[in-house]
């Protein structure tokens, strides 16, 4: 029997709503349209109350046949009054994406001045302020009052949400004042919102809107503002003339707006790779701040500029004497950092061991002993200089706590080979491989086992885990002869037999969905507006009832929702429901032998069309852009970072630009980052360009996209050979070694689940 024969045959007494769900979840659009048309004829009263024009403008508007979506999301503005709010938005939305800006505010109007639910304020609001800056009626503002979640009682979320609509507001009556000819009235809205608050969003849009109409002006504060909306964005280009403006011909009086205003200057020149000139300005700041936190920094960012001039014994005094402003404050164990590389690239080496000896000793500086110590073994160990130092170093990285097993175990297997310790060598790099298998450190550490020096006693010693009982032996033969080596595969078996005696354990062996009707969601009364919605198979609208019908309790019903969220289009939502459940995965199963299914949901690929169709014009690794995109938005089209990075890829408005110009594009706005068809062209462009500069290094351009080109060529400079672990080993900053670090892990999850 077909599915629609099967939805025909139980319309009549079964809630259509399950089978109009499987027909999505089995990705027939057209067959779940025809399935609800049909029982809308059928049963059209019944059909009203369950909300199907909703669906059926859903249904329509995937598609594309937007003409007929706007007509089923206005009749169902009549049927269901709880859900009218949601058809509301979905008929501006698509009265939007028609060319119909003057009827998409209209809605979006109604909508937040009838007391639009929380949840639809902020998307209703954004729409209006498109709207109207595409024709829309400005007249429509003036029956917006205060947005709910703004309330007492609000969470702090809620309320930054508020805010953020009450400014995107405020931001569209200066562009409906500009259009009225209200010159002034518009200048002193924008004016507000620069002095407000000059670094969010709107004030980005404020300034943009400032520079396109008037002239800088003369107002030092309202100066410092624009400048800072603008270096807030990372637009240092226009901010660096205008931060000048603001400091021009002022008497330094060390306050702390001036030094603010000084810092944003020297940091706008830092990105603009002007390091001498950038590196006057923290000098300038330096002398004329009146805190002892900011002096210290000052001068730590002063030396990182000489640094990156090629001024080394001008940039080691500089860090010694940032350590010494503040010995405890923020700056203090990086600057000792930074000099024990410098004086070990001078090629002092006993002066670089002292500076570790400096860190054991001091308080709060584990994460900076940890580095230097690795820095040191590295840097030994590449070269083939087993020294007696390099042990005491992996020591410390170990004690100290702030490095990875896999790391500390990598390096010491490499130690271990070069003083032919074979046994113990091999033994190292299982244990690299133990907890995270798809570590890049983990990978390198398998490619060494097969090394002829290794690979007879790896061999030796997994034919004996292989014949053991426990599952770490069968773990330990699995690492050792790969996963396609029939005793590995046996042993794995035998392991995973006993493991799926557990239930907790055998749901992560076996997965299988849990059928729609056996959903709580249908087992009861569905009343409250998004659960509703949720039954109709709205999950972006549903959002709201998630964690309610698919409690991350109920395991298996919730990789249920996590696989229908990710087939329905929405990863972001999959992926953090996920990684959520992941969490609890038991300590006793390895993450490679967990169903590959249920692996997915941790590495999920939208847009994968686009993805590999882009990778391959570029001639990169497909698995590489997939992880960025993960790492970088966790695949919300929407992400906005403190540092105003945007979209997919989290790229900066001024980097989107050079490369599409470079691609023979036009300039994209901010908007345009938010859209996919905009930003995987632009992001695989740009990876193959940083890919290009460093020779195909995937581990040198991922420290580049995260830290800047000039960065990364620094820490190359660190390194004394090509390999990839040296380089990861001489990343300077925390945050972008750990960025390299989970994109390599989740390209090599990638590659195994999707590349085969």
């Amino acid at each position: 029997m077909s599915l629609l024969a099967a939805i025909a045959l139980v319309a009549v007494t079964a809630d259509p709503r399950v089978e109009l769900l499987n027909a999505q979840r089995a990705g027939d659009l057209r067959g779940a349209l025809v399935a609800a048309e049909r029982f809308a004829a059928d049963d059209p009263e019944r059909s009203r109350a369950l909300g199907l024009s909703l669906l059926r403008g859903h249904l329509l508007a995937r598609l594309g046949r937007l003409p007929e979506a706007a007509a089923a999301f206005a009749a169902a503005l009549g049927e269901t009054p709880d859900l009218e709010p949601w058809a509301r938005l979905r008929l501006a939305e698509t009265e939007e994406a028609l060319g119909h800006p003057e009827v998409a505010a209209g809605l979006a109007a109604t909508l937040l001045s009838r007391g639009a639910p929380p949840t639809l304020q902020r998307p209703a609001a954004l729409l209006l302020v498109r709207s109207l800056r595409r024709g829309g009626d400005c007249r429509l503002l003036a029956g917006i009052g205060a947005p709910l979640v703004a309330t007492a009682g609000a969470s702090p979320a809620m309320r930054n949400a508020g805010r953020e609509i009450e400014r995107q507001l405020e931001l569209a009556r200066a562009g409906c004042a500009l259009r009225a000819g209200e010159i002034k009235g518009a200048q002193r809205r924008v004016t507000a919102l620069l002095l407000e608050d000059a670094v969010d969003l709107a004030a980005f849009d404020a300034a943009e809107l400032w520079l396109e109409r008037w002239p800088p002006p003369d107002e030092r504060k309202l100066l410092r503002s624009l400048g800072a909306a603008l270096a807030g964005q990372r637009d240092f280009e226009r901010a660096a003339p205008i931060l000048e403006l603001a400091l021009a011909g002022e008497e330094r009086t060390g306050s702390a707006a001036e030094s603010a205003t000084i810092y944003l200057l020297a940091r706008s020149e830092f990105w603009l790779g002007r390091h001498a000139r950038a590196a006057r300005v923290f000098e300038e700041l330096f002398r004329t701040t009146r805190s002892v936190a900011t002096r210290a920094d000052a001068r730590y960012q002063q030396a990182r500029c000489l640094e990156l001039a090629g001024d080394i014994v001008g940039a080691s005094a500089l860090f010694a004497e940032a350590y010494a402003l503040d010995p405890h404050g923020e700056w203090s164990g990086a600057a000792l950092l930074s000099r024990l590389r410098l004086e070990w690239l001078s090629g002092h080496r006993l002066e670089a061991g002292a500076v570790v000896d400096l860190l054991a000793g001091g308080r709060g500086q584990r994460s900076a002993l940890s580095r230097g110590a690795i820095f040191l073994a590295a840097s030994d160990l590449v070269a083939g200089n087993p020294s007696a130092e390099v042990g005491r170093w992996l020591e410390i990285a170990e004690s100290s706590g702030a490095s990875s097993r896999e790391e500390v175990s990598y390096w010491r297997g490499r130690l271990a080979e070069l003083e032919g310790r074979v046994a113990d060598a091999v033994a190292s790099y299982v244990e690299a491989q133990r907890r995270r298998p798809f570590h890049p450190l983990a990978l390198s550490a398998k490619a060494r086992l097969a090394r002829p020096e290794l690979a007879p006693e790896a061999q030796r010693r997994a034919a004996s885990a292989a014949s053991g009982s426990t599952l770490a032996e069968a773990h330990a033969a699995w690492i050792l002869q790969g996963p396609w080596r029939p005793v590995a595969l046996q042993a794995r078996a035998r392991a995973l037999s006993a493991l799926s005696g557990a239930p907790h354990v055998a749901l992560w062996i076996h997965w299988n969905e849990v059928p729609v009707a056996d959903w709580p969601l249908f087992l009861g009364t569905i009343t409250r507006p998004e659960d509703r919605l949720l039954a109709l198979g709205l999950w972006r609208e549903g959002r709201a009832a998630l964690s309610r019908q698919f409690p991350v309790r109920q395991r298996r019903l919730a990789f249920t929702a996590s696989a229908v969220l990710d087939r329905f289009g929405r990863s972001d939502l999959a992926l953090e429901l996920a990684e959520r459940l992941f969490l609890g995965l038991p300590a006793t199963l390895p993450v490679d032998w967990v169903d590959p299914e249920l692996r997915r949901r941790l590495f999920p690929l939208p847009y994968r069309n686009s993805l590999l169709a882009q990778a391959s014009l570029h001639r990169i690794d497909p698995w590489l852009l997939a992880a960025i995109f993960r790492e970088e938005s966790r695949f919300d089209p929407e992400a906005v970072s403190p540092a105003a990075a945007r979209g997919l890829a989290q790229l900066v408005l001024p980097t989107a630009r050079r490369v599409a110009l470079g691609m023979g594009l036009r300039s994209p706005s901010a908007a345009d980052l938010h859209r996919p068809a905009v930003a995987i062209p632009i992001a695989a462009a740009y990876l193959a360009q940083l890919e290009g500069r460093f020779g195909g290094s995937a581990t040198a351009a991922l420290a580049a996209y995260n830290a800047g080109e000039v960065q990364a060529e620094l820490w190359r400079k660190y390194c004394r050979s090509n390999e990839p672990e040296e380089l990861l080993a001489k990343i300077g900053f925390r945050e972008t070694r750990a960025y390299v670090v989970r994109v390599l892990e989740s390209r090599a999850h990638y590659a195994a689940l999707y590349g085969l």
